[in-house]
């Protein structure tokens, strides 16, 4: 059970965010009518939403469904696959909404036989209450420059029935230090993370774990991850380019821009130079710097030169080296695995 809120509290900031960037879709009439979209308003964590789309054939000769592909999990389908001419096809959408929080969103795309028309998306959204919400991210993303200190916090807050008590705050941590207060016993608690300075550059990701009164879930983790920066700094600390099919780069050059990356090497305050980029990968690997004189901040584009690539895993590193005295060099693990 402990594992389940810290897998709740994920997957709540990867809904928020899914619901954020998702689009909304509109009907298309090519061979049939619908309503592509449907609000269900607010449920709580764990029910079952279920709704009907009705998909009219308006071609003379049958519509045939191929597949429905859905997009989040806990999603299931129900349908006859061929819809007569001039009659209205039924799609049910059931949606288990265990695993997902907050404003959601999720689609089902309706692929047909052939060519009897373009793919149709049918949209699901709504609120997903869950018995405990985190407000306004379920957990804590902190970032600082080592020289100095920083303090967040997130609010708690119940939807059940019964209250819940919040008991011993535990985060064994020398990063942070977290403190709890209860604007409303059993209902609202407030979580503070404080980040001290002096801290040496880099990224840690930790947890605070919270003792509960609730013997199903007797504790609550929730997320700490704080990014020391250096007075310069790089985006990324590590590019992993993953499982690289170099026949098909070869073959098909537009797909180079997949396995592009970009990093960020910025400065506080002031200009700096970037002196030399040295990397060990190279022949494989491209790096293209803008801009070429002094700046605040520097984008560095890597990429891959499918011709000089040889099967097997690959590790290296970039370093780039600058005109300042603090920060002198910088460095950046390249991973990947070409098959």
């Amino acid at each position: 059970m402990k594992r389940y809120w810290k897998n709740y509290f994920c997957l709540a900031l990867f809904a928020a965010a899914l619901s954020f960037w998702m689009p909304r879709f509109a009907a298309a009439n090519d061979g049939s009518a619908a309503d592509t979209s449907y609000d269900f308003g607010e449920v709580k964590q764990g029910e079952r939403v279920v709704h009907s789309f009705f998909v009219k054939n308006t071609l003379a000769v049958p519509l045939k469904i191929a597949r429905i592909d859905l997009s989040a999990p806990g999603m299931t389908t129900r349908v006859k696959p061929v819809i007569d001419p001039g009659a209205a096809g039924e799609i049910e959408i059931a949606w288990n909404t265990a695993k997902v929080a907050r404003e959601v969103a999720a689609r089902a795309t309706v692929h047909f036989v052939g060519d009897q028309r373009s793919d149709l998306t049918l949209v699901l959204s709504g609120r997903v209450t869950p018995e405990i919400e985190a407000i306004p991210l379920a957990g804590f993303y902190i970032s600082l420059f080592k020289d100095e200190s920083a303090e967040n916090s997130i609010t708690l807050i119940n939807h059940r029935d019964h209250p819940l008590i919040i008991g011993k705050v535990e985060a064994q941590s020398s990063h942070f230090s977290a403190s709890l207060e209860t604007p409303t016993p059993g209902q609202v608690y407030k979580l503070t993370v404080k980040v001290p300075a002096g801290l040496q550059p880099g990224r840690y990701a930790e947890t605070v774990e919270l003792e509960t009164n609730d013997e199903n879930n007797p504790a609550i983790h929730i997320p700490v991850n704080i990014l020391v920066k250096d007075l310069i700094y790089a985006s990324q600390n590590v590019v992993d380019f993953g499982d690289i099919d170099v026949s098909q780069l070869r073959a098909h050059s537009d797909l180079l821009q997949t396995f592009s990356h970009m990093v960020m090497v910025r400065r506080r305050s002031g200009q700096f130079e970037i002196k030399s980029i040295v990397c060990d990968l190279l022949p494989g690997l491209s790096v293209i710097r803008t801009p070429q004189s002094a700046s605040q901040s520097f984008e560095l584009q890597l990429g891959l030169k499918p011709q000089a690539l040889a099967p097997g895993v690959f590790t290296g590193d970039i370093r780039i080296l600058t005109t300042d005295p603090v920060v002198p060099e910088l460095t950046v693990a390249i991973r990947g695995k070409v098959k």
